[in-house]
């Protein structure tokens, strides 16, 4: 069996070819099926199964942090999120809102986190 390929030997090899600061990526499925659960079938009810997807996306601006969020965000902010990151006008006729300010809020709210680290290393270095 080959060795089993990681996140972030992926992501180097994006860094080897100089895609990484030029590619967006984004990872997502559809929402679930109901197979009886609930006394349903299919894909007409809110329940989590139906109304919860993964949502992964990678891009220059997210500074190549991994980071979680619980903001609500649909299917349909995708488009203008690419627009804006791709520095392509959205059409105004276009639903959805871009997910940027989220992604800008997660990477400042990593480079606060690293900082304090940081400054937690240094007043411990301080002390001795």
């Amino acid at each position: 069996m080959p060795p089993r390929r990681t996140a972030s030997a992926r992501d180097d090899g994006r860094h080897q070819l100089g895609l990484r600061d030029h590619t967006i990526v984004v990872v997502l499925s559809d929402n679930g099926f109901h197979l009886g659960e609930h006394d349903t079938w299919g894909k007409m009810t809110l329940f989590d199964r139906d109304a919860r997807v993964p949502l992964v996306i990678s891009a220059p601006a997210t500074g190549g942090t991994p980071a979680t969020t619980s903001a609500i965000c649909e299917l349909i902010d995708i488009f203008p999120t690419l627009t804006e990151l791709g520095g392509l006008p959205t059409p105004l006729e276009c639903d959805g809102v871009s997910l940027v300010p989220v992604l800008e809020f997660l990477l400042r709210a990593e480079r606060l986190a690293r900082a304090a680290d940081e400054w937690s290393v240094i007043r411990r270095r301080r002390r001795t």
